[in-house]
Parts: C-alpha cells; sequence; structure tokens
C-alpha cells in the first residue's frame, strides 16, 4: 500500500516537475502574530511547501508552491515546556490529495460544458501547454468537484428558488452517448426575481413525474409554454408565456400581413407588451 502511494506521488511529482515555479507565501501580520498566551509578537522560525497547484495561464502553466510560514512566541517557549507556534492559514484543497488546482478544474468545465469541448478532445490542448492529462482523469475531477461542493451547491440554489413566486421552465432533447435512449432531455428551471438562478435537471425522459419531484413543495406560479405533461402539476398556478402565444398569431400571418387581421392584433398586443415589460411598466 505504502509503495503504491509512493509510485502515484513519484508520478504526480514528475508531471508537475516541467513548469515553471512560483512561490505564494501565506504569511501572519500585526496582530495575527501576537502570541495566544502572552500577546508579545511572534517571530518566523521558517515556512514549509504544503501543496504545488498547476495554474493555467494562457498559452503556458505556471506552477503555485505554497509555503505556509510559520511563528513562534520565544518569550512563552523559554517559560514554558513547549514550543508557542502559529501558522499562516493555507486555501484548503478542492479536491484533495490531487494537482486539479480550482484554476485548472475550472477551466476543464468551461472547456467541457460552456465551449462543448469533450474531455478527449481536451488533453491534447492540454498535451501542447505541457500538462499531460489523461480523459478519465478530467472525467473524475468533474465527479469529484460534485461530491466535494458543487453538488451542496445544486442543492442550494435548488431550494432557493423554490421559495421564488415565479419559476420559469422548459425542456429540450440530448443525445447522450452511453445512454441506450435515441434522446434524453434536459429540463431547465430559473428565475431572475431577486437574484439569476438557472439550474438544470436531466433525465431519460420529459414525464410528468420529473418537474414534479423537481418542484416538489412549491405551490406558487410555474410560466410554461403549452406542453400538455406541466397541466398534470396540480400543486402549482401555471401561467401562459407570451411568447409562444405571439407565435400563435405570427404562424398565420401572411408576409404583408392584413393590418386588419386577428393574428396582426394579436402579435402587436404581444409586442406593446413586451415593451411595457422591457421599460418597466407593468
Amino acid at each position: 500500500m505504502t509503495n503504491l502511494r509512493n509510485l502515484k506521488k513519484g508520478r504526480k511529482a514528475a508531471q508537475l516537475a516541467p513548469f515553471p515555479e512560483v512561490a505564494v507565501h501565506h504569511e501572519l501580520y500585526g496582530l495575527e502574530r501576537q502570541c495566544p498566551h502572552c500577546a508579545a509578537e511572534m517571530r518566523e522560525i521558517g515556512a514549509t511547501a504544503t501543496s504545488r497547484d498547476p495554474v493555467s495561464i494562457p498559452e503556458h502553466i505556471e506552477l503555485y508552491i505554497h509555503y505556509q510560514h510559520a511563528y513562534e512566541c520565544r518569550q512563552c517557549s523559554n517559560l514554558l515546556d513547549y514550543s508557542v507556534i502559529k501558522k499562516a492559514t493555507l486555501p484548503k484543497p478542492f479536491i484533495p490529495n490531487s494537482f486539479a488546482s480550482p484554476n485548472i478544474l475550472t477551466q476543464t468545465m468551461i472547456e467541457k460544458y460552456l465551449k462543448k469541448v469533450p474531455a478527449y478532445r481536451q488533453i491534447k490542448d492540454w498535451d501542447d501547454l505541457g500538462l499531460e492529462l489523461t480523459c478519465q482523469q478530467i472525467i473524475n475531477w468533474h465527479m469529484l468537484a460534485w461530491d466535494y461542493g458543487l453538488g451542496d451547491l445544486y442543492e442550494l440554489m435548488h431550494q432557493t428558488l423554490l421559495k421564488q413566486t415565479v419559476v420559469h421552465a422548459n425542456e429540450t432533447s440530448y443525445r447522450v452517448l452511453e445512454s441506450e435512449k435515441v434522446a434524453t432531455y434536459f429540463l431547465v428551471f430559473g428565475r431572475a426575481e431577486d437574484e439569476l438562478i438557472i439550474l438544470y435537471e436531466h433525465a431519460d425522459s420529459r414525464a410528468t413525474e420529473v418537474p414534479k419531484n423537481f418542484l416538489k413543495g412549491y405551490t406558487h406560479y410555474l410560466q410554461t409554454d403549452s406542453y400538455q405533461k406541466y397541466a398534470k402539476l396540480d400543486q402549482v398556478t401555471r401561467v401562459a408565456c407570451l411568447s409562444h402565444i405571439r407565435r400563435k398569431f405570427f404562424e398565420p400571418m401572411s408576409k404583408q400581413g392584413n393590418p386588419q387581421s386577428v393574428a396582426k392584433k394579436g402579435v402587436k398586443y404581444c409586442d406593446r407588451m413586451f415593451k411595457m415589460e422591457r421599460h418597466g411598466g407593468y
């Protein structure tokens, strides 16, 4: 077991060895240096390198070496039978025992979820920067990030969303490579009432049970399109989407549009409502 641990440490050190090092010092200042026993100023007795975090900088990678500075109160150490030592606070690793620094982890997530670059294509870009990663490493980091914090953040946002007066919902199909189904679904729930919250919920179908479970305990207004599954959510008050209503007026209009037609009047009415909303007149 010890040999395996040492082997992993050696492999990690070899991966990080090519990069230039940048020292990040965590020190104590002012009142922080006061001895907790006698309030005398403590003198520095050394610093220890505690972690090595690769940080992605455009076009290159730098290695931040964190030095934890330690301080001793000589006065108390001379009087007591032990040394009085205080150390500077260190940033807590987001994923323990991993060189997935917040910077590198965030960048892999931006590439995958914002830029739609899958892990197997990212490894070539990281290799060009000199950092050898595997597809499985990136995938594991993302799963661990959920376990170590993002899952709790999602649930906190979920509970905050359920306290809003109005919630918007929609869904779209999504192809998952390892799924047996041709299409799975992402349901999106959001609201910008007090603060912007947008949450995605993945499911194998868009059956009524999916939004019903997500909105469990919610009894206020739910704004959706006319998809019939939402009509079965009897615990909420449904609100129609004016954009979808406008589309039903717009579709039967000819290119010129008869200004006296019901369709044209409906479109103009919706446009007036949108204008009032943009200018706060509602």
